[in-house]
């Protein structure tokens, strides 16, 4: 997935998105216990996407930006220079957030669809109801006809916000790194979309009732409840999600957890 301005800036600002986009790329493997940072260090490349983000600076600005402090400190204090470095920021955060939100726990527990601004999205839930099977009798040709339907839920997004405070000066002078403010922001928005998955998916769990509600906690009524929802969903196997404390009673856990 691909945001329009993003594809614009990754035509004009190439090294700049390409070193984002990598610098994202192992910061998402650390995340998940794998090794990153390999053929570059950390350090090597924020400074790297911080001088990429001067030359960029410069170039929308149509100036060279200046290397003397005070000349530096009077450049970035323009409006206009300041509102270029927060639009170029604000795309880099678009960049990403997609990669974020695809490799986050939320992929288990939610579809999640990209629209434009003020756009309304439609999820199609298709049926996993099995279709009966009557006995037939001589010369009968046809029994009762079932069909399946495909229930559509329509959502009207609400709008978050996240107002960062990134220094301009203190990047363009390597005291600070636009990559690691860029890469909180992404994750910030990531975590908060998550809490709300997170609440609207134990509300729907507290309203189960039948054979999908367990009283009591056990690894017999654990291991009967994925059964049964691998039986409800067509075979597809059940996955257990839980914090570590959660999951840590029984060590069988583990082996259902995806």
């Amino acid at each position: 997935m691909k945001f329009e301005n993003v594809i614009a800036f990754s035509e004009q600002s190439k090294d700049l998105a390409e070193a984002m986009k990598e610098f994202a790329h192992e910061v998402l493997n650390e995340r998940k216990g794998l090794k990153g940072f390999e053929k570059h260090s950390r350090e090597e490349m924020n400074n790297l996407i911080n001088k990429a983000f001067a030359e960029e600076l410069g170039r929308i600005t149509k100036e060279e930006v200046p290397t003397n402090k005070n000349d530096l400190a009077r450049f970035v204090s323009r409006t206009n220079v300041q509102e270029l470095a927060d639009e170029t920021r604000n795309v880099l955060i678009d960049m990403i957030l997609p990669d974020v939100l695809m490799t986050s726990p939320l992929q288990y527990i939610s579809d999640i669809k990209y629209a434009d601004y003020g756009d309304t999205i439609k999820f199609e839930i298709a049926s996993n109801q099995l279709l009966t099977v009557s006995k037939a009798g001589n010369r009968q040709r046809e029994t009762n006809v079932q069909k399946t339907y495909r229930n559509d839920v329509t959502l009207a997004p609400e709008n978050h916000m996240i107002s960062v405070g990134t220094n301009l000066f203190d990047i363009l002078i390597g005291r600070s790194y636009l990559a690691e403010e860029v890469m909180k922001a992404a994750l910030a928005v990531e975590t908060d979309i998550l809490f709300s998955a997170y609440d609207a998916f134990v509300g729907a769990a507290n309203a189960l009732t039948g054979n999908l509600a367990v009283a009591n906690y056990s690894e017999v009524s654990l291991i009967k409840l994925c059964e049964t929802v691998t039986a409800y969903n067509g075979g597809r196997k059940a996955v257990i999600l839980g914090t570590p404390v959660a999951l840590k009673r029984n060590e069988f856990i583990s082996t259902l957890c995806a």
